[in-house]
């Protein structure tokens, strides 16, 4: 008898834990079952530079492109819109520094409280340089603000970021990540940022790690190769570095090389 009491006792416990599982998984949204509303910041504080308004369109269309791509239901803010209580509103904007210089950034708000919990910012650039650079700088800020913003979700535990049709993930895997060319403190950064920030990393442990000559890692990652590729780019065009110019980036089987050339020099400080 006191042997099937226990039985008994054990299997209510084990419903119950199953029942408080299953309570605290309905409570988790995955990313197709919040909103990110997306709503536009006055455009009167560009007030010194010519065709503002194209710039600002040029970057709020490569934020939602991206954020969709990324697997995110994005829609534009309307007075009547119905918000959920995973719902987010985030304002995108563009702040000028000076006659010609600008910043894209992000602001991240909880749809219905109104509460600000990030804003988001990536490198400044000038609106002196040719359409083409601007262009390239406002595709690599949507890239980065958009693989900001998941980074930052994932970290509060906003909902459960799961993708049903996501293009970038795959399998867990691990690739062997080798850079030359990199400062101490640029090599610090970058690989923090690659480990905390990109959609799918998991970790980064050290194969061998030198100051002159090639370092190479173990990074282990959900993330499909091209799209790393593709992050990796967009991380090296805040720093005002290009491909072929100041940049040589190739991924092929399960190998990422980077090598930055002699003369490149990342424009942010990093130590």
């Amino acid at each position: 008898m006191v042997r099937a009491a226990k039985i008994i006792q054990l299997s209510f416990l084990a419903a119950f834990s199953a029942a408080l599982f299953c309570l605290s998984m309905a409570g988790t949204a995955r990313a197709a079952d919040f909103t990110i509303f997306f709503q536009t910041q006055e455009r009167n504080n560009l007030p010194q530079i010519k065709a503002s308004d194209e710039v600002y369109d040029s970057y709020h269309r490569a934020l939602i492109d991206e954020l969709t791509r990324m697997g995110f239901k994005v829609k534009m803010r309307t007075p009547d819109s119905r918000l959920g209580d995973k719902d987010i509103i985030l304002e995108a904007g563009l702040i000028q520094l000076d006659a010609d210089l600008v910043i894209p950034s992000a602001g991240l708000l909880e749809a219905k409280s109104q509460i600000v919990f990030a804003a988001l910012k990536t490198s400044s650039f000038s609106m002196k340089d040719d359409i083409h650079q601007i262009n390239q700088q406002l595709d690599s800020a949507a890239i980065s603000l958009a693989r900001m913003l998941y980074a930052r979700l994932f970290a509060m535990n906003w909902a459960e970021l799961s993708f049903e049709k996501s293009i970038w993930q795959t399998e867990e895997k691990t690739l062997r990540l080798q850079l030359s060319g990199f400062s101490g403190c640029f090599k610090n950064y970058f690989l923090d940022t690659l480990e905390t920030e990109f959609p799918g990393s998991v970790s980064i442990s050290v194969i061998r790690e030198v100051s002159v000559g090639t370092s190479q890692y173990k990074f282990t990652t959900a993330a499909k190769t091209r799209f790393i590729s593709k992050w990796i780019r967009a991380l090296l065009a805040e720093q005002y570095l290009y491909e072929e110019r100041d940049f040589e980036l190739s991924g092929r089987d399960k190998f990422v090389t980077l090598k930055l050339f002699p003369k490149a020099l990342p424009k942010g400080t990093f130590c």
